[in-house]
């Protein structure tokens, strides 16, 4: 692989073309952040996919060009047939991409080595030869180290291979065809071994952050509005709380225009967001947006939390020039850690995509918090939806904050908290108790009760037994008559049906 530089012009695949704008680190990785010729796109590649063009052939040709019309250059931009690939791609999932291309890497160590020797790429090898290689990679693939993989990071390989094959229109895929069902067969029981030998029990998934952790951020500085870092941190906590924002991704799309100062009727000042793409919201149809936009109200009973009052705040520090609908919402802080109110505290260019990936952690650290719990940026998603549960707030009106589609998902997010396990103790444990009086989901307050064979009294209707009337019934007296004499006779009714069946 060639070696390149920032400023190149490098070909992508042999097909399309692009100049590399910046290095972007990821992992042990670093990747080139490529805008697409001809178009405002940028995909972050891995270097061996990019090949320097020489400067000789980036120079415009000689032959005459055929003439266009101002009309035609505006309505159609130029676009080569071998750019759509690479658009397409730059469509997908970038975070997909890299666990994709990172699977792809393992594949080809173990085709290399020296009992393989398998110099094909995977999408070259036809199928009855393709299953027995992956068979054999699924049993004896393990990790750098020598131990080996999680259950659910080699179902995540056999799923990057499955992509890789139809990126190249394979035409059978791993995990349907009947051709790779040994692979399949394979893959199930290298897993039951993994589970049986322990593997598979460890949970890695972020824990949601506590309101007295949260309180602390506060009172150390780490959020708030005393210097630039506060203040990027504070807000990228309130756009993911309430506006239900995932990851850094969704954070790092952001423009100033999606978030808008509003003004109620009541006189209460809200931020409203305007949600772009987003991971199930990704644009393929455009019916599926959100009914109710979010919402993030003033914090009037405690003035110095408030997100109005931050947003306000950095609204004023941002250079002037810099506040267009279009531009980045978060952006690079000043190299002074406490700038004066007259000085510069930010600057005209985007947050770097690791400073946004590690915006919890910094907050904690800068904290001095120290916990067993894993606290990550999701760690603010998950409290988001674990904070309205335990208020029960209803799943439907917590999807509607969160962005989530489906009810069920919001399960993955929410557990049952502490004052809920001793409660379901307190129910195991079987101890006796009072019998309790009255009725458990009825107040009723008797004026008068006294059953004969048939006799009335008043009664005062609170709480549940409204629900066996038609309508809501939100107070008064009602008469309810008791009938305590000899059994009613029944009779037979005869029930016409309109179904068709017999």
């Amino acid at each position: 692989m060639a070696d390149v530089n920032i400023g190149d012009s490098v070909r992508i695949d042999g097909n399309g073309r692009g100049t590399v704008q910046e290095l972007v680190p990821m992992g042990f990785a670093t990747f080139y952040r490529v805008l697409i010729e001809g178009s405002d796109i940028e995909v972050d590649l891995p270097g061996d996919r990019l090949e320097p063009i020489p400067q000789t052939m980036t120079q415009s040709s000689s032959l005459p060009q055929k003439q266009t019309t101002p009309n035609q250059t505006q309505r159609f931009v130029p676009v080569q047939q071998t750019e759509i690939g690479s658009f397409i791609e730059q469509q997908s999932n970038k975070n997909t991409l890299l666990k994709t291309w990172n699977d792809m890497k393992v594949l080809k160590a173990f085709f290399e080595t020296p009992e393989i020797n398998e110099s094909r790429s995977i999408q070259n090898i036809p199928p009855p030869e393709l299953s027995p290689l992956l068979s054999q990679f699924f049993m004896s693939v393990r990790k750098v180290d020598g131990s080996e993989y999680e259950p659910n990071s080699l179902r995540s390989m056999m799923s990057s291979f499955d992509r890789q094959l139809r990126r190249f229109n394979y035409g059978h895929a791993i995990i349907t065809s009947p051709l790779f069902a040994q692979v399949r067969e394979v893959l199930k029981s290298k897993q039951k071994q993994l589970k049986r030998d322990g593997k598979g029990n460890l949970d890695n998934r972020s824990d949601a952050i506590s309101d007295e952790e949260i309180d602390v951020l506060w009172r150390k500085g780490q959020f708030g509005t005393q210097n630039p870092d506060a203040i990027l941190q504070t807000l990228w906590f309130f756009n993911t709380v309430h506006f239900g924002l995932r990851g850094s991704a969704e954070h790092r799309d952001m423009c100033w225009g999606d978030v808008t100062l509003q003004n109620h009727t009541d006189g209460h000042e809200y931020l409203e967001f305007t949600e772009r793409q987003t991971k199930t919201r990704t644009g393929e149809n455009t019916r599926d947006v959100r009914k109710v936009k979010p919402k993030l109200w003033a914090n009037t009973e405690n003035p110095e939390r408030c997100p109005v009052h931050v947003y306000k705040c950095y609204a004023d520090m941002r250079p002037t020039t810099y506040c267009k609908g279009s531009d980045p919402f978060y952006i690079a802080t000043t190299t002074k850690s406490s700038p004066g109110s007259h000085e510069t505290w930010f600057k005209r260019q985007p947050v770097g995509i690791n400073k946004l990936k590690s915006m919890m952690q910094r907050a904690i650290k800068g904290a001095g918090i120290q916990t067993d719990k894993h606290l990550s940026n999701h760690s603010a998603r998950k409290y988001l939806v674990q904070k309205l549960n335990d208020n029960n707030i209803p799943a439907n009106h917590i999807m509607q904050i969160s962005g989530h589609r489906n009810i069920s998902s919001i399960n993955n997010y929410s557990h049952i908290n502490t004052n809920q396990h001793k409660e379901i103790s307190k129910i195991l444990h079987g101890n006796p108790t009072a019998p309790e009086t009255g009725c458990n989901t009825t107040s009723l307050t008797q004026q008068s009760m006294a059953c004969n064979q048939s006799t009335s009294s008043v009664v005062r209707v609170q709480g549940g037994f409204q629900s066996i009337f038609s309508g809501a019934v939100t107070g008064g007296n009602i008469q309810v008559h008791v009938y305590q004499g000899p059994p009613l006779k029944k009779r037979a009714r005869v029930i016409e049906s309109d179904s068709d069946s017999q």
